[in-house]
């Protein structure tokens, strides 16, 4: 099992370490899903699931991000459907550059500023102010070993290292039961939670709502429940899409039962891509598993195994195109577009830089939810 490991720069961070991890032996590409249903208080008023969650999917770089809205604000549904659609976009975008995590206080600036930006254009578009729409803000967004993740607000960031299950940031306590903060809290930035690391081939993340970590986290001693780590390695043998419905189905039939909160779940997982020679077929159509499809960005059987091959290919960056093409039988264009996505799956991962101390240990204010 390889270590995770965590350098920490915000303005709530704890102690702060680093080492590096061995790169992969063999090729891996992560996936996410995710999923929110709208809890038993909220369907008995029928009022619309105030939780979004999205997996942004660039490729190389995949983002998960999850937004609670604010229960006092009767617009925050689609406050947190802005939010997490415009900071997936942004950080699968940030985070393409090796260097993205050099500043994790600018980081988290873009980060807040762009969700309050979101809160403000869409608020226009109701003609309300964007407290009326607000929401915590949750993400994790991944490119190889390289892994940062952000939080603003309740609910839980779990991470999953082999067997290793654990919380990213400790629990968030305002000073009454049942408070937070919000994106558009006057505190936001100095109670966001910020942290890079790298990680090992046997990694997950989990992001939960508040409304699911009442089930899924305990609250007290900080502990995890097994069954997240559980959710993640559904990733190891589904679909994304399989996947998302298997969350949203146990959201409703499970977890919900726990609380009268919405409640959303959205998963990231590292999977190891196929050898071309074991890939498994679904069909005479040409069809290939659809997860398997999923890790290389192809649909049809011919596509996905002339896309394995490429991985395959020794010196694969010094062939010329027209050879290139020839081992891949494809045309000396699709060639270059095989030979450009090969290049950006094995692209080094850098080692975050760690602070030489850690910023104090801020106790963030909260705001009291009805």
């Amino acid at each position: 099992m390889s270590p995770m490991t965590v350098a920490t720069a915000t303005s709530t961070a704890a102690s702060t370490t680093a080492s590096t991890t061995a790169p992969s032996r063999s090729p891996t590409r992560w996936l996410g899903a995710g999923a929110a249903v709208a809890g038993r208080g909220h369907e008995r008023t029928a009022t619309p699931c105030q939780d979004a969650v999205a997996i942004v999917d660039g490729g190389a770089v995949v983002a998960a991000v999850l937004a609670d809205g604010a229960g006092s604000a009767p617009l925050s549904h689609h406050g947190a459907r802005a939010v997490v659609d415009a900071v997936g976009a942004w950080l699968v975008r940030r985070f393409a550059s090796p260097t993205a995590t050099d500043d994790l206080d600018a980081v988290a600036d873009d980060v807040l500023a762009l969700a309050r930006d979101a809160l403000v254009e869409r608020a226009v578009v109701h003609d309300a102010r964007p407290e009326e729409l607000t929401c915590t803000l949750l993400f994790v967004v991944v490119s190889g070993a390289r892994w940062l993740a952000g939080q603003v607000g309740d609910g839980v960031i779990a991470c999953r290292d082999g067997d290793t299950l654990r919380a990213v940031f400790p629990p968030v306590r305002g000073p009454f039961l049942n408070t937070t903060v919000f994106v558009t809290s006057a505190h936001a930035r100095a109670a966001m939670q910020m942290t890079c690391g790298v990680c090992g081939d046997d990694a997950g993340f989990a992001l939960l709502s508040d409304g699911s970590a009442e089930s899924l986290h305990r609250r007290g001693d900080d502990r995890v429940a097994p069954a997240v780590g559980r959710l993640v390695g559904w990733l190891d043998a589904h679909a994304p899409d399989a996947v998302a419905v298997a969350l949203s189905t146990n959201l409703t039939g499970v977890v919900r039962e726990r609380t009268h909160d919405d409640c959303a779940i959205a998963v990231l997982r590292r999977c190891h891509v196929p050898d071309a020679a074991t890939l498994p077929r679904d069909g005479s159509d040409g069809t290939v598993n659809a997860r398997v499809a999923a890790l290389v960005d192809r649909r049809h059987r011919r596509d996905v195994l002339r896309r394995l091959r490429a991985l395959s290919l020794p010196g694969l960056d010094s062939l010329p195109v027209d050879r290139l093409a020839g081992l891949l039988g494809c045309s000396p264009r699709k060639a270059r577009r095989e030979r450009a996505w090969v290049r950006a799956m094995r692209r080094p991962s850098a080692t975050p830089a760690t602070p030489e101390t850690a910023p104090p240990h801020f106790e963030p204010g909260a705001e009291r939810l009805p």
